[in-house]
């Protein structure tokens, strides 16, 4: 598969580093019977460099991180973003005892059974720990935190929790809008991957 272009995405200033969705600036709203794992939430420096923040929040759900320019380089992220192809191995390689799969959806949306399935491996990977990492396509004027997008964004975000009403909580290196760390339901959270996919 060719590299994703991310030409019209991402591009805030000042970004930062910060540790924990439990910051003041992060914190989501709270949610009924929360299931969630512990992790380092990371703003990514650059507009490219979704593909290792969300990688660096995944591996940290497990055990230490390398880094986010050690995962670029392992990740072989480039101004043109990350290759679909690149995450599972990187998440395998650094996570121990893990063996992460791609899920590609195809269609525009995910189908009712892709839904089922995609709500199925993110519960019983937190269940046991892991996080989910998820590679979306944000048509304009929908992305999920209120930040308004003009074009379509292809964003890779890491799904770190869930409650019983089966929402989703996404740690998103992006930080629009000042907004890390917020809830989504599952069924959106996978139509947002379809076009692309998710890692479990």
């Amino acid at each position: 598969m060719s590299t994703l272009t991310r030409r019209n995405m991402l591009r805030a200033s000042g970004l930062t580093v910060l540790a924990g969705f439990g910051a003041a600036a992060l914190a989501a709203p709270a949610q009924a019977a929360d299931h969630t794992v512990p992790h380092e939430y990371v703003v990514q420096p650059n507009f490219f460099w979704c593909g290792p923040s969300a990688c660096h929040m995944a591996i940290t759900a497990k055990t230490g991180s390398p880094g986010l320019e050690a995962l670029a380089q392992q990740l072989g992220t480039t101004e043109n973003g990350t290759n679909f192809g690149a995450i599972s191995p990187v998440l395998t390689q650094n996570i121990p005892g893990a063996t992460y799969r791609d899920q590609w959806i195809a269609g525009n949306d995910a189908t009712p059974e892709e839904k089922a399935v995609f709500w199925d491996r993110v519960k019983a990977n937190i269940d046991t720990g892991f996080a989910t990492v998820c590679n979306w396509v944000v048509p304009p004027g929908s992305y999920p935190n209120g930040y308004q997008n003009g074009s379509t964004i292809y964003h890779f975000t890491t799904v770190v929790g869930y409650n019983d009403n089966r929402d989703l909580l996404i740690a998103d290196s992006a930080n629009f809008n000042n907004v890390g760390v917020y809830w989504v339901p599952s069924d959106r959270v996978a139509t947002l991957c379809a076009e692309r996919g998710y890692f479990w």
